[in-house]
Parts: C-alpha cells; sequence; structure tokens
C-alpha cells in the first residue's frame, strides 16, 4: 500500500508540473515539445491514476505506457519535467 500511496504521489505531482508547463506556455518545455503531446501524456498519467485508485492494476507486463520511450527518445537529457514524468511512470511501472 505505501508503494501504491508513493506511486501516486509521484503520478499527482507529473500531472500538476505538466499542468504548469502548459499555462505557462513555458517557453523551456514547448522548445521541444508541443501542448498536445503534454496533454496526451497528461492524459495516460490520469487514467493510470484512475486505475491505481480502483486497485484495478493491469498486469506488470501490460504497464508500459510508451511515455518514458518518448521523453527519452525526444527530449533533452536535461529536461527536469521529462524527468518527474519517467519517474512517474517508472513508478507505476514497479507496483
Amino acid at each position: 500500500m505505501k508503494s501504491q500511496r508513493k506511486c501516486m504521489e509521484k503520478i499527482i505531482h507529473a500531472i500538476k508540473c505538466i499542468n504548469e508547463a502548459i499555462n505557462l506556455a513555458d517557453p523551456n518545455v514547448l522548445a521541444f515539445t508541443t501542448v498536445s503531446q503534454l496533454e496526451h501524456f497528461k492524459q495516460k498519467l490520469q487514467v493510470v491514476l484512475d486505475l491505481i485508485a480502483q486497485n484495478d492494476l493491469p498486469e506488470k507486463q501490460n504497464r508500459d505506457l510508451g511515455i518514458s520511450r518518448v521523453i527519452v527518445d525526444q527530449w533533452p537529457y536535461d529536461s527536469k519535467l521529462g524527468v518527474i514524468i519517467v519517474e512517474a511512470e517508472q513508478a507505476f511501472k514497479g507496483l
């Protein structure tokens, strides 16, 4: 249960940071991604958050959201938002 709570905290934090980047039209973030991509990531994370809250987790092999792959392939390595999002996805995969 503690790991689920920690995972939910990471996902909530990632969603909050995505919202901030969108609302502020953060030029440091929008230099390498789009609002559409951020909205897509946020939507996927929200679905995962709902699944965790309902204790309806998919099998471990079905927990890859694909977000980390996109971030690692397309975003700068020093992106703070990227690290936050990847950590949230990794926490979900590790449940």
